[in-house]
């Protein structure tokens, strides 16, 4: 397909792109990062919520239990209740002390 562009000038979709990487990118360059980041070794205990408590869920979940003995999970969702309870049993099971979820 041929355009009646002259060459060199620029579509407004050219435009836009170019404009939000520009902006992206400044923004993204002028955030208080420090504030925000934690530096490896802090003895905080890093409280997780697991959304999906099918296989994946749970297996990412014991994945994340299993990297660092400070990760707790506190939380879990999902649309079918047995699969809470499915995965609920299956945390208390392997790392009981890295869980803290409530029977509700």
């Amino acid at each position: 397909m041929q355009s009646d562009r002259p060459l060199g000038t620029t579509t407004r979709r050219n435009f836009l792109k170019g404009a939000s990487v520009a902006v992206g990118s400044g923004l993204v360059g002028s955030l208080p990062i420090g504030r925000f980041a934690h530096g490896a070794g802090s003895s905080e205990v890093l409280r997780v919520g697991l959304i999906g408590c099918g296989g994946r869920g749970t297996g990412a979940a014991l994945n994340a239990m299993a990297v660092d003995k400070q990760v707790k999970v506190v939380a879990l969702a999902d649309a079918f209740e047995d699969r809470v309870q499915n995965c609920r049993k299956a945390l208390l099971k392997q790392n009981p002390q890295q869980t803290a979820i409530p029977d509700d």
